[in-house]
């Protein structure tokens, strides 16, 4: 980014109307130039000036006679109109009591699925320390089978963040990124024909989705198959990582999960992006952007039927 294109985008930039990728690169562009800090530091100041002249301009102020007026109008109104003389006492209270009925049964529920989240981690950490010597075959700790494949991906979902903020909207990469067709030669053969599989999942969706690269790249020591879409000019990332095999906890067999649709869940946004995911017996997938989760969601779901049967298919082959 050079010196006139902040100051082009100065005003966007101060009244937060920029989008993520273009900010930070404002913002990288700043810590480096003091020339440019200094000038957007003054246009920042007259704002604020411009903004207090206005507001304490005396032309603009209201009138007292109009202000009297109008408190004595409003006194009447509310006077005429009782809010509650809308409604019947009766169905108020009804649906008050209706209202905390509800609230309990979803804080209950809250908890409940806190606390098997919370053994599920705890669960997965002992594997990992080699606490747990037992392979169980179906389905493991005995806890819900759902509630632990949310557990892995939640896990990893921080970590897919931080490649798509690294990789895709601003390298800062320790290794350059490979071909992907190379990568599932040395690494792992599900990146190969990875691509085609998303493609074809996005392809009802090309008059919105285009295709900018595919590659291989590590972000924190994990290697993911990288796929960068644009969603209407915003960058969206498809990453697929290997699990490790103390991480697999579904123990489904591909065959059983016939609506692929279901397998989507979002994940917790890290870092103001949307994520949704879904996993395989041996693979996680995230689709990673900051276009908003309906969105960011429709474009997962679209993919996840030829992704999910392309890993599967590997995966059984492997």
């Amino acid at each position: 980014m050079q010196c006139h294109d902040p100051r082009r985008i100065a005003d966007s930039y101060l009244g937060d109307e920029l989008l993520v990728e273009t900010n930070h690169e404002v913002i990288a562009h700043l810590e480096s130039c003091p020339s440019c800090r200094g000038e957007l530091a003054a246009r920042r100041d007259l704002r604020v000036k411009l903004r207090q002249a206005i507001l304490n301009a005396p032309e603009l102020q209201m009138r007292p006679e109009f202000a009297a007026k109008l408190r004595v109008q409003l006194q009447a109104h509310a006077e005429r109109k009782n809010l509650f003389g809308m409604f019947n006492g009766r169905a108020v209270w009804l649906a008050a009591a209706a209202c905390l009925v509800i609230a309990g049964a979803f804080a209950l529920r809250v908890v409940q699925n806190r606390r098997t989240l919370t053994t599920a981690s705890q669960k997965i950490a002992d594997v990992r320390r080699g606490n747990s010597t037992k392979k169980e075959s179906s389905p493991p700790f005995g806890i819900d089978t759902g509630v632990a494949s949310r557990a892995v991906l939640f896990g990893v979902s921080e970590t897919a963040a931080g490649d798509h903020q690294n990789c895709a909207v601003k390298f800062r990469l320790e290794q350059q990124p490979i071909d992907i067709k190379t990568a599932g030669r040395e690494y792992d053969p599900a990146y190969i024909g990875l691509t085609n599989a998303a493609l074809q999942g996005v392809r009802e969706l090309a008059d919105q989705v285009t295709f900018v690269e595919a590659h291989s790249c590590v972000f924190e020591t994990r290697r993911f198959g990288h796929i960068i879409l644009k969603h209407q000019g915003r960058l969206v990332s498809v990453l697929v990582t290997a699990l490790d095999r103390s991480s697999d906890l579904s123990a489904e067999s591909t065959e059983s999960s016939k609506n692929v649709d279901q397998i989507v869940t979002a994940c917790p946004s890290v870092g103001g992006y949307q994520i949704s995911c879904f996993k395989t017996n041996s693979h996680a997938v995230f689709v990673i952007s900051d276009i908003p989760e309906r969105g960011n969601s429709a474009i997962a779901r679209a993919l996840a039927a030829p992704v999910y049967e392309h890993l599967a298919r590997t995966e059984r082959h492997a």
